[in-house]
């Protein structure tokens, strides 16, 4: 309050009064929202613009209301009166501010510079209500006005304006307007706007006091007339909330309901709807058509009589789940048709929901999709027929496949009659009825054959199944199915090729199994502490033969090369490269037995052949002396070696496969081996038996640790295959390690001295027993001699070089004896030359050796010193000494 001229008046503040202003303006805001948005959405010019009035005008009766009330809010002692002409016109103000600016914001585009001209023009005339209200008043004092307020109370109405279309712009466009909590928050910053601009206008006013109340109007009392004027708002505000209930949205949703109604009448699909719990309350007039029922009946329970028995107990519970969760639904099941018959469809239903996102209905369609069923049906059958009629190299067993997938389920019976050699017809496969092959029709095609012409009838068809220009037989079918029927040309051809291929295939077949058979190996070595089991298996229909192989041989100095491989490709060619490529691992570890220059060697050997071929292998050498296992892997699968302990352990170390590298990039690896050690080598067919390497490689593992018989391959086959057609080839190589050389049959195959190389003495006397025991295996004479010449050089040399234990071996289980020399020297290699002086006593050693020896090499040993080996010249009795088997299925 400022001071004037005159006595300046008290004025109080009643805050009731403040609060109830507050709620009839928020009241008034959402009800002008709820009566114009039908405006927004209306179709013709006049609805809008009736909806636009009754929302401004409610808009209008609420801030106008809003203003009295909140007059009374201040407590002034002296009577009031109102002028009714300036009421009316304050009125006016109102209504006509709230009328163009909900027009602009609501039937405009609601962009920035609209939005900001709605707010100033709303502001200004609730400031202009506010301000012709103020000159309404009659009552005993003079009112002045504070510029500076003034200004202050127009600013606040445009800027509370401006926040609130901004949320009404903002809410609308995300559709979000009709929820709850925008609703109250656009109402709630409107409110405040209404008002902002009476409580800052009331700061602007100065009462002081005057001798008399001005002439004219009617006096009042406040507060009866605030409450009044609030209680009779908050009513008509209701009803108009009330009207906007009941005539605004049943009539927007009958005119929709109408719309859809008069689309779903005019689509060829079955369209329904369903109220939120699911039952349907409206069906197109395709439902009646197609299914023969009343609309109504698919409200109880009609879709459980309509669906085929099959599928009804999948497709609803499809249904229920959708109706539960609220989320799209969709099935395919087959509807019954008014003749009885049953069509598939697919079954779609989206939920409606209301603007708090309750679901309020469900709006489904019904698609007959029994054509492109049919279609896929046809396209799953010719699949089933090309794979069928590869799964056989047996005429009959193609002939089989085929009528098995005709027969029941395309036609009542089918029939496949071939040619044989003498040009007579022989039944090769039947499925079905038989009685539907009646005489009558057996005339028929008995008639159709000798015209050499094709007969396809509703009842029976019979077509020549033809190699190029012959005929090799003929396929008969009765009652068939209508889609199928016009497919039986197509079934013969495709058997007639089947036969031709597979004849041609099992021709092939035959001599890449023969040529492969006397390919590997026939017959495994017999080393003593060694057991062996092999394994090969033939692709059964899928490929033809491949290059797989497996082979063991022994070297002459006692060690024993293992080999598995593959050769990429199949057939006869790849036959042949296997042969190629096995033999020339042989020739190659004959000259070095050194596993990793085997695989270069070859390498290069497969490269040399050309045409791109590679070759994955595996080559291992077994010392039993030394009890050590060497090997180099190119690209194959990796071998498994189990511990006697039951431990695996994977040999996965490798490199290329051969014809893919020029030198090895990983060395040789040795590992030791101990008694009871299992080596198991395969190639890739036995994983893939069931197209799943890693499921394969897991079973393997298994098989490999339980497996404990003297025939280890067939163990590990039967395990992984189940007696199962394999579709690729399959080799398997399994080397039991139960110990090194030992003096096995009563000493007569192998003996082992060992003794210090300073016991001179010992090592005379291991020389008596040395010569005593190649004497009792044949030796004799020049043999002899040169024998005992080579072991005292070789005893002689370690007796200068080496220290320690010396281990003498000698082992005639083999085609040859062998000389085995084991010290702990520092290591020495072999360089057998005479020395530069001829009379020098030292360096004749090495060379007298590998002059009287078959063969001589010298090796370093993992563990230190030197290994010795020198095939003695002269014949040993051969005899069995172990166990092996062989396997070819």
């Amino acid at each position: 309050m400022g001071a004037h001229d005159g006595i300046v008046m008290p004025v109080g503040q009643d805050w009731r009064f403040v609060v109830l202003s507050y709620v009839v303006a928020v009241a008034a805001a959402l009800t002008a929202f709820e009566l114009t948005r039908p405006a927004a959405e209306a179709r013709r010019r006049n609805d809008a613009i009736g909806w636009t009035f009754a929302g401004t005008t409610a808009l209008a009766i609420g801030v106008w209301s809003m203003h009295f009330i909140g007059m009374q809010a201040f407590r002034i002692a002296v009577p009031v009166a109102y002028d009714v002409p300036l009421v009316i016109a304050s009125f006016a103000v109102a209504l006509g501010g709230a009328v163009v600016a909900l027009w602009l914001v609501v039937h405009g585009k609601a962009t920035p510079p609209m939005v900001a001209g709605a707010s100033v023009l709303l502001g200004l005339c609730l400031a202009g209500m506010h301000y012709t209200g103020m000159g309404a008043l009659r009552i005993a004092a003079v009112v002045r006005y504070d510029p500076r307020w003034v200004a202050v109370s127009v600013a606040v109405a445009i800027a509370t304006s401006y926040a609130a279309f901004v949320l009404i712009a903002r809410f609308t466009a995300q559709r979000r307007l009709r929820q709850l909590g925008p609703e109250l928050l656009t109402a709630a910053v409107m409110g405040l706007a209404i008002v902002s601009v009476h409580y800052t206008g009331m700061a602007a006013a100065r009462f002081s006091a005057a001798p008399a109340p001005p002439a004219g109007g009617v006096l009042v009392d406040r507060q009866a007339v605030a409450v009044a004027v609030a209680v009779g708002t908050l009513v008509v505000l209701g009803l108009f909330l009330l009207s906007a209930r009941v005539n605004v949205r049943p009539r927007g949703r009958a005119r929709e309901d109408e719309r859809y109604r008069a689309l779903a009448e005019s689509v060829p699909n079955i369209v329904w709807t369903a109220d939120r719990a699911g039952v349907v309350d409206y069906c197109n007039r395709r439902f009646t058509e197609y299914t023969g029922l009343s609309a109504e009946a698919i409200g109880d329970g009609g879709w459980e009589r309509i669906m085929h028995p099959s599928d009804r107990a999948q497709a609803l519970a499809a249904l229920h789940t959708a109706l539960a969760v609220g989320s799209p639904y969709r099935a395919e099941a087959r509807l019954r048709r008014a003749d009885g018959t049953y069509r598939w469809h697919v079954l779609l239903a989206v939920p409606v929901r209301d603007t708090d996102g309750t679901i309020v209905t469900w709006f489904g369609s019904c698609t007959d999709i029994e054509d492109q069923k049919d279609a896929e049906r046809i396209m799953a059958l010719l699949g089933d027929v090309t794979q069928a009629l590869t799964s056989s190299l047996d005429d009959a067993g193609i002939a089989r496949s085929l009528v098995d997938l005709v027969a029941p389920a395309e036609a009542a019976y089918c029939e496949v009659q071939l040619y044989d050699a003498e040009r007579a017809l022989w039944r090769a496969a039947a499925a079905g009825e038989a009685s539907a092959y009646t005489p009558e029709r057996a005339q028929r095609v008995e008639r159709t054959r000798r015209a050499g012409a094709a007969l396809l009838t509703r009842d029976v068809s019979a077509v020549a199944i033809r190699a190029s220009d012959r005929v090799l037989g003929w396929l008969i079918c009765c009652e068939l199915v209508d889609d199928v029927r016009a497919l039986v040309p197509e079934l013969a051809s495709r058997l007639g090729a089947a036969l031709v291929n597979a004849n041609a295939y099992a021709r092939e077949h035959k001599v890449a199994t023969s040529f492969q058979t006397a390919a590997l190996v026939s017959d495994l070595p017999e080393v003593p502490g060694l057991r062996f089991s092999a394994l090969y298996q033939a692709a059964h229909a899928e490929a033809s033969v491949g290059g797989d192989w497996y082979d063991a041989f022994r070297l002459p100095d006692g060690r024993v090369v293992i080999s598995v491989g593959d050769v990429a490709g199949s057939g006869l060619d790849a036959a042949v490269a296997m042969s190629s490529v096995r033999q020339s691992i042989r020739t190659a570890a004959l000259i070095n037995p050194d596993p990793v220059a085997v695989v270069d060697a070859v390498d290069r050997i497969v490269r040399a052949m050309g045409n791109g071929r590679f070759v994955t292998a595996f080559v291992g050498v077994i010392d039993p002396v030394c009890e050590e296992f060497a090997f180099s892997n190119a690209g194959h699968p990796p071998p498994f070696l189990r511990r006697p302990d039951g431990r695996i352990v994977e040999l996965s170390q490798g490199d290329l496969p051969l014809g893919l590298r020029q030198r090895s990039s990983a060395g040789r690896l040795i590992l030791p081996l101990e008694p009871r050690s299992l080596i198991v080598a395969y190639t890739d067919g036995l994983t893939e038996i069931d197209r799943d390497p890693v499921a394969g490689h897991a079973n393997l593992t298994a098989a490999v640790q339980a497996c404990e018989g003297s025939n280890v391959a067939t163990e590990i086959f039967e395990a992984l295959s189940g007696q199962r057609p394999v579709r690729d080839d399959i080799a398997i190589l399994a080397v039991w390690f139960e110990g090194g050389v030992v003096e096995v049959d009563g000493g007569r195959s192998a003996r082992r001295w060992s003794f210090s190389v300073a016991d001179g003495e010992r090592a005379a006397f291991v020389r008596g027993e040395f010569v005593s025991f190649l004497e009792s295996v044949g030796f004799a004479g020049a043999t002899l001699n040169a024998a005992e010449l080579v072991f005292g050089e070789l005893i002689g040399n370690v007796y200068r070089y080496a220290r320690g234990t010396v281990s003498v071996i000698v082992d005639v289980s083999g085609a040859a004896a062998v000389l085995h020399v084991l010290d702990g020297g520092d290591g020495f290699e072999l360089n057998p030359r005479l020395p530069a002086d001829l009379y020098a006593e030292r360096g004749r050693g090495l060379f007298l050796v590998d002059a009287f020896a078959d063969e001589f090499s010298i090796e370093r040993r993992r563990t230190g010193g030197s290994h010795a080996r020198a095939v003695l010249v002269g014949t040993t009795r051969v005899r069995p000494l172990s166990s092996m088997t062989r396997t070819s299925l």
